[in-house]
Parts: structure tokens; C-alpha cells; sequence
């Protein structure tokens, strides 16, 4: 599995566990890895972050259909 693929997978976990709560939840990891000075954790966790806003984004235009 590629590590798009693995982002992906993070973020749709995270959506199913946290819901419309998982965006703010997400940010606050990112923050985690932010202080704790680590770039590549801090990598990840924005595209996580992001594919969460995608994911969640993505199923509201699909409710409205």
C-alpha cells in the first residue's frame, strides 16, 4: 500500500470514529506534531487533516443529492 493510500485510510477511520468532530480532532494532532518539532509527522497529519475535510466535504454534496 502506497502512503496515499495509507492517508486515505487514516483519514476515513478517523471520520467513522469522530465523525463531523474528526476536522477539529485531526488539527489538534497536527498541533501534537507541530510542538513536538517532528516534520514528518507534521507531514502526515496535514494530508490526513485534509483528506478529512475532503471525505466529509465529499459525503455532505453527496446527502444534498
Amino acid at each position: 500500500m502506497d502512503l496515499d493510500q495509507e492517508i486515505w485510510r487514516a483519514a476515513a477511520k478517523f471520520v467513522e470514529r469522530y465523525g463531523d468532530q474528526a476536522p477539529a480532532e485531526a488539527d489538534i494532532r497536527l498541533e501534537e506534531m507541530r510542538r513536538l518539532g517532528d516534520p514528518g509527522a507534521t507531514d502526515t497529519w496535514t494530508r490526513i487533516a485534509e483528506a478529512v475535510r475532503d471525505i466529509l466535504n465529499d459525503q455532505k454534496r453527496g446527502a444534498r443529492h
